[in-house]
């Protein structure tokens, strides 16, 4: 959704504001990246870190945990937010 698509879904003057849903969302987003990031650097500092096996997994394991994550959030995000809904009675029902 582009900037001014929102705007034509907006009335004039009015405000969107965030929900308690999705201001809680973003806090368990937050949450969640700052653990992977968290355990990525205590691979990369830990007593371990002469091991190439034991780096190349843990970054590897953080990179797949970073990448759930965004696609988590893009579904949220654009999922939610870039459904549309058509007003009852119109829709792909056929006519006959």
């Amino acid at each position: 959704m582009t900037v001014g698509e929102a705007r034509l879904l907006l009335k004039e003057g009015a405000k969107r504001r965030a929900t308690f849903l999705e201001l809680f969302f973003d806090v368990v987003f937050v949450f969640a990246f700052t653990r992977i990031s968290t355990r990525s650097a205590e691979v990369l500092t830990g007593p371990d870190r002469h091991i190439p096996s034991v780096v190349a997994t843990g970054l590897g394991k953080a990179l797949l945990l970073l990448l759930a994550l965004w696609a988590v959030w893009h579904a949220a995000r654009h999922g939610v937010q870039g459904r549309r809904t058509r007003p009852r009675g119109q829709g792909s029902a056929r006519k006959s």
